[in-house]
């Protein structure tokens, strides 16, 4: 017998499906979270948050190396680390979470 598994990316928000899904992280109340949306609804979390991002400052917080990071309340765009990530010779999937570390490496180079 084979098995076979299909993987169908479905947007947590309003739960169509979808080739551009992508997972948005973003804190509030010193609470981070995890949201997986398509484009549409990306641009429109980013867009609801500007005008409060726009008023904001970034977090300092510190690193295992004991250097000063800043944290954004919005990560950055999944296709731009993936082209990033393609660039630096980092091999990740087309589709789906981008690891941690992929994300940690991205944000340690924007520094």
């Amino acid at each position: 017998m084979a098995t076979r598994t299909i993987s169908i990316l479905t947007d947590d928000f309003d739960g169509h499906e979808s080739e551009s899904i992508a997972t948005v992280r973003f804190a509030l109340d010193g609470t981070e979270y995890e949201i997986d949306l398509d484009e549409a609804n990306q641009a429109n979390l980013r867009d609801t948050l500007a005008p409060y991002i726009e008023k904001a400052r970034p977090v300092h917080t510190a690193t295992r190396n004991g250097r000063g990071t800043h944290r954004t309340v919005i990560a950055s765009n999944a296709g731009t680390i993936r082209k990033w990530a393609a660039s630096n010779g980092i091999d990740i999937a087309d589709r789906g979470r981008i690891p941690n570390d992929v994300r940690a490496q991205f944000s340690e180079a924007q520094q």
